[in-house]
């Protein structure tokens, strides 16, 4: 693949082969073209969920197996909106850091979908065949919760833990600054366009408040529980 930046356009040539490869990472070969693409016109990359609550956006970030697309389903069975799945795109308004949607559906593990059996499987793609995760496309009800950008008020790093209950946990501006880099798509391939990079994420901490959530089995047992702590938030 050969992305110019600078003209907003790329080209790839594929080889039979490619559609031998699985669904997974022939989706990761194009949206990693499409984010370096959109990056000329500074927008980027971010491995995140997004949900909104009314008007309030918070962004759920981190690396795949963190529990990102559980607590989302999580808080759209509470009501919550949400910004597609696992990738967002920031960038910068005259208000502030905006993130966008990139994505419809959920990609979901087998666990996933057993503790949200009201999930549509029966339509659901596989996508690898090391997690077996499988594409879940929209319920009709949940087609209209889907939202195409939100202003972030909240950044949320979740990590899953063996306990009954979630609990927050503070972070700093650097703890909060360290986190987004490590999450943020294509970071040091430009020098130029990673110091505007650097410069949104750091509006984007600025503009937030940030916490590690401690994932616990309330998540998927107890959705109503987790959305009324996390509406405390915004």
């Amino acid at each position: 693949m050969v992305v110019e930046t600078n003209r907003g356009c790329a080209s790839c040539w594929l080889a039979p082969e490619f559609w031998c490869y699985s669904l997974a990472e022939q989706r990761d070969f194009f949206m990693r073209g499409l984010l370096l693409l959109v990056r000329g016109k500074k927008r980027y990359g971010l491995h995140a969920n997004g949900v909104v609550k009314e008007e309030a956006g918070m962004l759920v970030v981190g690396p795949s197996g963190h529990g990102k697309t559980t607590l989302t389903l999580s808080l759209v069975q509470a009501g919550w909106r949400y910004l597609g799945d696992d990738v967002a795109v920031l960038h910068a308004t005259g208000d502030g850091i905006e993130a966008l949607a990139l994505q419809q559906g959920f990609a979901c593990t087998p666990q996933t979908t057993h503790f949200f059996p009201q999930l549509p499987t029966a339509a659901a793609q596989q996508l690898d065949t090391v997690r077996h995760k499988r594409w879940l496309p929209l319920h009709a009800h949940q087609a209209g919760q889907l939202v195409t950008a939100c202003s972030p008020q909240v950044l949320l790093f979740p990590t899953i833990v063996d306990a009954a209950e979630s609990r927050l946990v503070p972070l700093d501006e650097t703890q909060t600054l360290l986190r987004l880099m490590e999450q943020s798509a294509a970071l040091l391939i430009e020098a130029d366009t990673a110091a505007q990079q650097m410069t949104t994420l750091q509006q984007l901490g600025d503009q937030t408040r940030s916490y590690q959530l401690l994932a616990g089995r309330d998540v998927y047992m107890n959705p109503a529980a987790v959305a009324a702590q996390l509406d405390g938030l915004l």
